[in-house]
């Protein structure tokens, strides 16, 4: 008899992937650590996230203090998906940070129950 083989698994397909990570990114998390020379003095840094009604991106608020002050600063934007790309996204700042933006990506997520 000839060996038999398993199956090939077929990844998972890009929109249940991306439902995932949406899904993940709702409420708030903290920032532990950054290589973004900006949150280098900053402390307390919580960020929420929440998905547009649209569903075309994930909007954000970010709450953090100086290192030398004890006043709560927030900035808001927007992470929207880059085509083609999964979990890659682009932040744009919303209000008078509209010029500023950036890109960045997961590198990896475990999803868990509970």
């Amino acid at each position: 008899r000839p060996p038999s083989t398993a199956p090939q698994s077929k990844p998972a397909s890009l929109p249940s992937i991306q439902a995932a990570l949406s899904d993940l990114f709702a409420g708030d998390w903290y920032l532990v650590r950054s290589s973004i020379p900006f949150w280098k003095d900053k402390r307390n840094v919580r960020l929420n996230y929440n998905l547009a009604p649209s569903g075309s991106h994930i909007d954000d608020t970010a709450s953090y203090q100086p290192v030398t002050s004890n006043t709560v600063k927030t900035l808001v934007g927007k992470n929207t998906l880059v085509d083609g790309e999964t979990g890659t996204y682009t932040w744009q700042g919303k209000g008078l940070l509209r010029v500023a933006s950036g890109r960045w990506e997961v590198l990896s997520f475990t999803a868990r129950e509970g």
